[in-house]
């Protein structure tokens, strides 16, 4: 994933004197900074420690102005399950190893969509259906919306797209007033 070069500016400004220390295991964006929202107000980030930090440190987590911080240890992976680790799985970026949280364990994290055209006028249709598949130019096909996200047709009217195009997708189907649903998915 490239990660805004803005958004990546501000984190390692903010939280650079996070990223070697030793009470931290790692730093998680969630949120729709992952997610392609593209002024995110503020910036959802957790942290995953060994154990409770020292006051010191989180008083200056707290003081941050524009980030939402949530803390787990590592005994809230399975006390306290699902609670913030399915987001932390579903669209975590780390920013200690630079690529998604659950690609650590070897999973993709995805977002499937599937949509139904049927209650719109036939312009509309052909329109967006050219917009998310490509349509031919004569000399070759024009990519579409999908492909040039990196996403996948599994079947007509569903496909799968990276994380960070959620946003992207839902405010094209939501401007043309598409019926859909979106699920999101861990692959292995």
């Amino acid at each position: 994933m490239q990660m805004n070069s803005k958004l990546r500016s501000l984190i390692n400004k903010k939280l650079g004197f996070l990223i070697n220390n030793k009470e931290i295991i790692d730093l998680i964006i969630i949120g729709s900074a992952i997610k392609g929202k593209a002024l995110p107000r503020d910036i959802d980030i957790a942290v995953i420690v060994y154990k409770e930090l020292s006051k010191e440190l989180k008083k200056r987590l707290d003081e941050m102005p524009n980030f939402h911080i949530s803390i787990l240890t590592v005994k809230d992976f399975f006390i306290n399950p699902p609670s913030l680790v399915a987001t932390l799985f579903r669209e975590g970026y780390s920013i200690k190893n630079k690529k998604f949280f659950a690609e650590n364990f070897r999973f993709l994290n995805r977002v499937l969509f599937k949509y139904n055209l049927a209650p719109l006028p036939a312009s509309i249709k052909v329109k967006i259906v050219n917009i998310l598949r490509g349509k031919d130019k004569g000399k070759g096909k024009e990519m579409g919306l999908v492909e040039k996200n990196e996403g996948e047709w599994i079947a007509n009217q569903v496909f799968i797209v990276p994380i960070q195009t959620d946003k992207l997708i839902e405010e094209f189907f939501n401007n043309f007033k598409v019926n859909y649903k979106k699920f999101y998915v861990l692959i292995h």
